[in-house]
């Protein structure tokens, strides 16, 4: 039995106070199914700590919600029978791994360029944020201490390196034509 089956990671729009005045930021939020109900995530604070000081684009912002949002619907939701997660403390880096990979191996499922595979460069953006973010589970202490230790060496300096692309995820080959 999936606990979390009647909620979803959802990406909503809100506006925040910043030191530079009113600002639109990603929120990420949990929402019940069928339902307008929903709760801020206190994990919104990774966008508002890496994109909203660097960067007020909204859009930036919401493509990095969207990925972390689908990453935690994989891990913790679609996908609760196989990883049995209760908690971030139990999120391993083998865990984004396998959502990388189902990432390059599945078309693209709307827009333009549904039914389309994504590109390298779309395969390394995507592994850089979830660097990012493995880097501040880190930072905030949400990993188990196993965990932590396998990632340091990623970790330099507040700067955080891919941990994903050549460290167990392989990109097409070049000669393999790609699609964005």
């Amino acid at each position: 039995m999936n606990p979390n089956a009647g909620v979803r990671f959802v990406v909503k729009k809100a506006v925040v106070e910043t030191d530079y005045g009113l600002t639109e930021c990603a929120t990420l939020v949990l929402q019940k199914v069928n339902s307008p109900l929903f709760r801020p995530h206190p994990i919104t604070d990774f966008i508002k700590k890496n994109y909203l000081k660097h960067d007020n684009n909204y859009n930036t912002q919401n493509s990095v919600a969207e990925l972390i949002k689908r990453y935690l619907n994989y891990i913790l939701i679609d996908n609760f029978t196989t990883y049995r997660l209760e908690s971030f403390s139990q999120i391993r880096r083998l865990h984004a791994l396998d959502f990388l990979e189902s990432l390059k191996g599945s078309p693209i499922e709307q827009g333009r360029y549904k039914g389309k595979l994504r590109s390298n460069i779309t395969l390394e953006k995507f592994s850089f944020i979830l660097s990012q973010f493995y880097g501040y589970l880190h930072k905030k202490g949400y990993l188990s201490p196993d965990e932590r230790d396998e990632i340091a060496d990623y970790i330099n300096n507040g700067t955080t390196k891919d941990m994903f692309v050549g460290n167990g995820f392989t990109l097409f080959h070049k000669d393999k034509p790609v699609y964005l």
